[in-house]
């Protein structure tokens, strides 16, 4: 596994739609995206998922957001990347930011290698993320 480039990154329109949805419904919740190294997918889930997932499976000590995220895709630890999703007007705004990032040794520890966050965010306009704005 070389953690600063997934093989093709891939992300499900299913996933970046249930995703917007969930996001017009409550403005305040954000887009939670995992992207396992080994074999490049993409999973989306709301942060309200992934706190529901938490609270309902406490045995697994995954706090909700990132790490109940990689819980739920199924995916190692170490080989999972995060980032955060979020919509405003047109606009998409993806955030290179989970303490998942830390192992890739950024000087912002909780950002991607660049490489791993430019296919993220390539995937995700393939997969109907429009107007990405990156942060």
């Amino acid at each position: 596994m070389n953690p600063f480039w997934p093989p093709t990154a891939v992300c499900s329109a299913a996933e970046v739609a249930a995703v917007e949805r969930d996001l017009a419904i409550d403005p305040n919740n954000v887009g939670i995206g995992v992207i396992d190294l080994a074999s490049g997918q993409i999973r989306l889930f709301s942060y309200d998922e992934t706190d529901a997932f938490s609270l309902a499976h406490r045995q697994m000590q995954a706090a909700a957001g990132h790490e109940a995220a990689a819980v739920m895709a199924g995916m190692a630890m170490a080989a999972a990347r995060g980032f955060v999703l979020g919509k405003v007007g047109g606009s998409w705004h993806v955030f290179n930011q989970s303490h998942l990032n830390r192992p890739d040794g950024q000087s912002n520890s909780m950002r991607m290698a660049v490489q791993t966050f430019d296919a993220i965010v390539s995937a995700l306009q393939q997969a109907g993320v429009a107007n990405p704005v990156c942060h």
